[in-house]
């Protein structure tokens, strides 16, 4: 006799059934019922890339380090997976092995059997690892060639454009990004390629080269879907092809020539992959991505998307990953502008680290794993393949790279044998295809299990997971009801992968998981309809859950399957965090994501009263509201531990500074802290910040209700975190009234973090006296050690504790005045960083237009600066070139400064950084 709970059980289990059958009949494979494939690469090399037991998902969710794997929740798209074929890594690849070797060599690398490898970052020219010093139009001495006559790429026909073809053969999805390391050298200031900065006359010329190399390469098989403009723009050595180029010259470069001279050539797509970049897909146009180096300088590609000329124009960021952190950094760009794609483009193995090991943690962890989940969307190593020496390379640059692969030609045959680089790029590559979204999954970070997730076009998901314990780990991954289970062996990495979806069916899918808003702000989500199979019947989307006082509406993408969905509040609208469901429906079929619309606390002064300026401000009281409102913070709470503001994770600890309290420290690039104030009494004001940092700080900026006031800070070495100095900005104007007053951290110092803060003071200008006696004349000339009488903090201000130029000129003061061999000989004043300013008296004879002359020097890449009388800007932002020498000296000329009439504040300002982040030596400035 059978019980009436097994009778109910039989029922059940026969209702299961049914519905899988009616399920397989659509097409549609039930979760439970799939396979999970598992690939291992293991430390000690036992599996590399090694093919598992498959696991099967079985119903229930797993609690015990369980990875939460939401595939209707989506962020950025991988755009690709790769490497560089250098011009060693080309040779080595064509004529060091035999056709057989070298059809094998690229299936192993770029075919679906293969790694699969699907982006290549080509060099326009010669690098660190070639044979040869050469670019496209390299000319004698003296010459010159504006119009590209000479242009020509025979030498990359010889071997790197085969290579790339077969490259493209075996992956015709691989996209290609192309810059160069060196400019031809008659278009530099150097007139070599190793070193020196750009000659700006020659911006057109340069533009032109790059079109032109576009149209080639095209014609010879190979498209280009990405520039940029220079390799490491921050770096220059005379040992191989390199350049300095600061970001205003690279902003202007994008904005008045590179970007209109692309447009203009209506270059045409071929059945290429250009997928998701120009709105029109017959638009081969290639995208340019902004900056191309490491993590430690954020500013630079932010200085370019605050751009509004150059915006329009890039495509993209991208970075390096030889100094500076990776979440840092790429948080602080993608919360400036969360709608810049971000690229990784290059990162490189050595003979320096020869520990597999050590090296596949290195690499899954911290430029794939850390990478993706923090917006990137290429991961980018460097040569595709060197010999077993590093090389060939006649450069004095990488002496012991390591590629991807190690071609060894010592041998007959030569040998090809496979790096840990070739494994690692191989877990993500092979299982995760280009376009592919990241989608939500938890990572229990370093030193435990870490993962990033992603799903495919086809529906299928993919998990790369590495287990940076010391022991085995047992991890689950929890989707859509059913879990599975695996123990990851110490140091292993595995990427587990199964269907998803599959049969003739859609899915919607939105993000990133969530935003926050303040009541009265905004925001917005992106919306996905993916279709699996032959079914690509019409979706209607509806929006549901949206709160009182908040309004949104689906804004189609055109020649997409894509939608935006911006919302708007209002000011009533209610604190809390709101599930927002974008709801699917195609006949009978419904799909759907929810996201999280949280809407902070009403951003209000601490206190409850705005801080009244003139006057000061205590770092730690910042406005209330929470994160992404008063403050924005990486930190999940207070690094310090203490419990003032809490549950703010702001890092407040007490300070021994004068007064005591406390100081906001454990600063980092891209955070924030808004102060809502009140000016009583407008006008010409400073910024007085009560700053420490152990070793050189780093950068920072003031703003009032949105715009930069004080410009570039660099905070000083003060020797110790609690060892105090007040810092002053320049010169501003400040409207009386109610203001929003942020302080924005921009990039880190070279021991990471920006620096302590314990007080703002907002406080009218000191007038310094002329020096040495009465105000200079304008029109006139005026020396640059001959800055007003007042001391530091009035006169002028800079981080350093002494004059370190030697000269015993204005004894006492801390500006570095030297000896200078100009003609005229005197002094000059040097070693200039960004925040420092100088200030002149001036007698102005009438209002009126005058053309400003500055003098000149710096051996290395120069900064930015400009000129303000009483507070406001007269110039625009001036480039210092390199000159090739601290005393070869030369005059720049600027047009059109229209200065008023009378006795004025003249302030030479400067903006940022050159090479050693000097902005350059100032002789003298003639204003006529």
């Amino acid at each position: 006799m059978i019980s009436l709970s097994s009778r109910y059980k039989s029922i059940a289990k026969f209702a299961i059934l049914v519905v899988a059958y009616l399920l397989f009949a659509q097409g549609i494979k039930p979760a439970f019922a799939q396979s999970v494939s598992v690939v291992l690469t293991t430390p000690d090399q036992t599996s590399l890339l090694a093919a598992q037991s498959p696991l099967t998902f079985a119903s229930g969710t797993a609690q015990q380090l369980a990875i939460n794997i939401d595939d209707t929740i989506r962020y950025q798209r991988l755009e690709g997976v790769g490497g560089s074929f250098t011009d060693s890594s080309g040779y080595l690849v064509w004529t060091k092995l035999s056709p057989a070797q070298r059809n094998q060599l690229m299936n192993d690398l770029f075919g679906p059997k293969g790694i699969h490898l699907s982006f290549l970052r080509q060099p326009m020219g010669a690098t660190d690892l070639a044979l040869s010093s050469y670019t496209y139009d390299d000319l004698a001495p003296g010459e010159t060639d504006p119009d590209q006559k000479q242009f020509s790429i025979a030498h990359d026909q010889a071997y790197i454009l085969p290579t790339l073809r077969a490259a493209l053969a075996a992956n015709p999805k691989i996209k290609v990004m192309a810059l160069p390391w060196s400019p031809p050298a008659w278009m530099k200031t150097s007139n070599a390629l190793g070193g020196g900065s750009f000659n700006t006359a020659q911006f057109g010329a340069l533009a032109k080269y790059f079109s032109k190399f576009i149209a080639a390469y095209e014609a010879n098989g190979v498209p280009i879907n990405y520039v940029a403009v220079q390799n490491e723009p921050l770096y220059e050595t005379g040992g191989y092809p390199t350049m300095f180029m600061n970001p205003l010259d690279e902003g202007e470069f994008i904005s008045q020539y590179l970007g209109p001279e692309l447009r203009s050539s209506h270059f045409q797509n071929h059945n290429w992959n250009f997928s998701g970049q120009n709105v029109d897909p017959d638009d081969a146009t290639p995208g340019i991505l902004g900056y191309e180096h490491n993590w430690d300088n954020p500013r630079y590609p932010e200085f370019l998307l605050q751009n509004p000329a150059v915006r329009p124009y890039l495509a993209g960021v991208s970075f390096h990953c030889y100094a500076g952190n990776v979440a840092d950094a790429q948080n602080a760009v993608h919360d400036l502008d969360p709608g810049t794609p971000i690229y990784f483009t290059e990162c490189t193995g050595g003979y320096w680290a020869t520990d597999f090991a050590t090296n596949l943690g290195n690499d899954v962890e911290g430029q794939m794993i850390n990478v993706l989940r923090n917006w990137g969307k290429t991961v980018v190593m460097w040569n595709m393949a060197l010999d077993p020496t590093g090389g060939p390379t006649v450069q004095q640059g990488c002496g012991n790279c390591r590629g991807i692969v190690t071609i060894d030609s010592s041998t007959t045959p030569a040998t090809v044998s496979r790096n840990v680089e070739y494994y690692a790029l191989g877990h993500l590559a092979k299982f995760v295809e280009t376009g592919a979204y990241r989608i939500d999954s938890n990572s229990f970070g370093s030193g435990s299990v870490e993962d990033v997730a992603f799903k495919n076009p086809d529906g299928s998901v993919a998990v790369l997971v590495y287990n940076a314990a010391a022991t085995p780990s047992d991890f689950s991954l929890n989707w859509k009801g059913k879990t599975v289970s695996y123990t990851l062996p110490a140091g292993a990495v595995a990427t587990l992968s199964w269907a998803g979806y599959t049969g003739s069916t859609f899915d919607v899918t939105a993000g990133p998981g969530s935003r926050t808003i303040v009541p009265g702000g905004s925001t917005d989500f992106g919306v996905s309809v993916n279709h699996y199979g032959s079914d690509h019947a019409p979706v209607s989307l509806q929006v549901l859950g949206l709160p009182p006082g908040a309004d949104a509406s689906l804004v189609h993408i055109p020649f997409t399957s894509e939608w935006a969905l911006p919302i708007t509040s209002k000011p009533n609208l209610r604190s809390g965090s709101y599930p927002i469901t974008i709801l699917g429906t195609q006949g009978a079929a419904d799909r759907s994501s929810t996201v999280q619309l949280n809407v902070g606390d009403p951003e209000t002064p601490f206190g409850g009263t705005p801080w009244t300026l003139p006057g000061q401000v205590e770092a730690e009281n910042f406005d209330n509201g929470g994160n992404y409102i008063g403050y924005f913070n990486l930190d999940p709470s207070d690094p310090s531990g203490n419990t003032y503001r809490a549950p703010a994770s702001v890092g407040i600890e007490p300070t021994s500074d004068v007064g005591g309290g406390y100081d906001v420290g454990y600063t980092k690039e891209g955070e924030w802290l808004r102060y809502t104030v009140n000016v009583t009494h407008g006008g010409i004001v400073n910024l007085q910040a009560r700053v420490a940092s152990l070793g050189q700080g780093g950068y920072y900026h003031v703003s009032f209700d949105g715009k930069n006031a004080t410009g570039n800070l660099f905070v000083p070495a003060t020797g110790w975190w609690q060892n105090w100095t007040t810092q002053v900005s320049p010169a501003f104007h400040l409207e009386p009234g109610r203001h929003m007053m942020q302080l924005t951290f921009d990039g880190n110092g070279p021991i990471g973090g920006m620096c302590n803060f314990n007080w703002f003071a907002i406080q009218p200008v000191t007038a310094g006296t002329a020096y040495p006696a009465s105000p200079a004349a304008i029109p006139g000339t005026i020396q640059a050690e001959d800055f007003d009488a007042g001391g530091k903090g009035v006169a002028y201000w800079n981080g350093a504790a002494s004059n370190g130029g030697g000269a015993n000129y204005r004894p006492g003061e801390t500006v570095y005045i030297e000896d200078c061999s100009d003609a005229g000989g005197g002094f000059d004043v040097g070693q200039t960083n960004p925040g420092d300013w100088l200030d002149y008296t001036v007698n102005i004879a009438s209002a009126g237009t005058y053309t400003l002359r500055v003098r000149v020097a710096t051996a290395v890449g120069g900064g930015v600066f400009h000129l303000a009388v009483d507070g406001r800007s007269v110039t625009p932002l001036i480039s210092v070139p390199e000159t090739e020498g601290w005393q070869t000296w030369q005059t720049l000329e600027v047009l059109d400064v229209q200065l008023p009439r009378g006795v004025h504040t003249l302030q030479l300002v400067m903006d940022s950084g050159g090479y050693y982040n000097t902005v350059g030596n100032f002789n003298w400035f003639s204003i006529q």
